[in-house]
């Protein structure tokens, strides 16, 4: 049997990530990874980005956590 639990899935990682991390109107860790990811794709070709932002949102939903300062400065 599989135990693992991401950490955005625990309520004190949840509450710590929104109190450093969310801006204006963001109200829950998805809003955090969607500006997070559409941040990061900027630096990619016009084109690309689009297929980029899915792909950072993608690795953020799978378990990846950016470093607090990339959470904090993207968007």
């Amino acid at each position: 049997m599989d135990m693992q639990v991401s950490a955005t899935e625990q309520e004190i990682s949840r509450d710590t990530l929104l109190e450093k991390y969310a801006k204006e109107q963001e109200a829950s860790v998805d809003d955090v990874r969607r500006r997070v990811a559409r941040a990061l794709a900027q630096a990619e070709p016009e084109d690309r980005r689009a297929h980029w932002e899915r792909r950072f949102l993608q690795a953020q939903e799978e378990g990846f956590i950016p470093a607090g300062r990339i959470n904090s400065a993207a968007g």
